[in-house]
């Protein structure tokens, strides 16, 4: 760990219940998604119009480091309410985020596969595996590209029904547009894309989930508004896990449509007075190397924190 870079929080600069209410407010929008996509519950009990599956729909899953903790029960509710369906994991194998557990087994969706047969009871029957994701790009292509392949056999056009991290999914939905776009036959193969979040819907219990460390869960929801930003736009970036890659647009104009200035304004104020807490978030995630990051970074459950404000102050060490 940099001897200059700290997870603790400054003891005279905690976040304020301010602050939260606007990491709130950026999760919140972070977990829509954009028109013509609809975002539904995963428990039918928590709506007047629970979704209804027919044959022409698949569950999908983008992998990554929430899979077990909170996709694979979602999952398997919906695999149960619509048993006829088949399920479409796509993931990486040694990814920057990939959860060491995952690595030793082969990949992301080998162990979400692992645990619906075993935890739940799936027919791995109904499992359909793509291991060579590097970023989730790579995990929608490889949706499109299935779609396409039981349309050429079928004429069947799917509807994906896709559960994803709640404040990942705009990123995901304007990842789906923007390929969509420009793919005319994956187009025609797919009838719709519905969404279903999981995980948590507040920064605190976000904190809590990554092991009460509120640097790294700043780092998180700041810098997948700033990934909406960058990604709707060609660049290039060197990583950690790949070195330098190029890429192109990868998402539509609809990512950042409908934020609210206010939230902009109240996030770029609070970006200044929390730098150093910003600054130690990313440099777990993005610079520690990864099998000593993985170990303060990894969502569990079983590290929760209480839900009190002074849980923000938590110390976060790695020592």
């Amino acid at each position: 760990m940099d001897p200059d870079v700290s997870l603790h929080p400054p003891s005279d600069q905690p976040l304020t219940a301010g602050d939260i209410c606007t990491l709130d407010g950026l999760i919140a929008f972070l977990r829509g998604v954009s028109p013509p996509f609809e975002l539904h519950s995963v428990d039918a009990a928590a709506t007047d119009a629970p979704c209804e599956f027919h044959h022409d729909d698949i569950i999908a899953v983008c992998g990554n480091w929430y899979d077990v903790l909170h996709k694979a029960p979602a999952l398997a509710y919906l695999a149960s309410e619509a048993s006829h369906t088949d399920i479409l994991l796509t993931g990486g194998r040694a990814e920057r985020l990939t959860p060491a557990s995952a690595e030793a087994v082969g990949g992301e969706p080998l162990l979400l596969q692992n645990v619906l047969t075993s935890q739940f009871g799936i027919n791995p029957n109904r499992v359909i595996l793509y291991t060579g994701s590097r970023v989730t790009n790579h995990n929608l292509r490889a949706m499109l590209h299935y779609a396409k392949q039981v349309q050429e056999f079928s004429q069947q056009r799917l509807r994906f029904n896709v559960i994803e991290e709640g404040f990942l999914l705009r990123r995901i939905a304007a990842g789906v547009a923007a390929q969509l776009a420009d793919d005319s036959q994956a187009s025609q193969a797919i009838a719709d894309f519905r969404f279903f979040a999981v995980g948590p819907s507040s920064f605190e219990a976000l904190v809590s989930v990554h092991r009460g460390c509120t640097a790294v869960a700043l780092a998180l929801v700041v810098g997948e508004l700033d990934r909406l930003k960058r990604y709707s736009s060609a660049g290039m970036k060197t990583t950690a896990t790949h070195g330098t890659v190029a890429r192109g647009a990868v998402l539509g104009s609809e990512a950042l449509r409908d934020i609210d200035p206010a939230l902009l304004e109240a996030l770029e104020e609070l970006r200044l007075r929390h730098s150093k807490l910003l600054e130690a978030g990313r440099y777990v995630l993005e610079a520690l190397p990864r099998e000593e990051m993985l170990p303060i970074a990894e969502p569990t459950a079983e590290c929760s924190v209480s839900d009190r404000p002074s849980m923000l102050r938590a110390n976060c060490t790695i020592f």
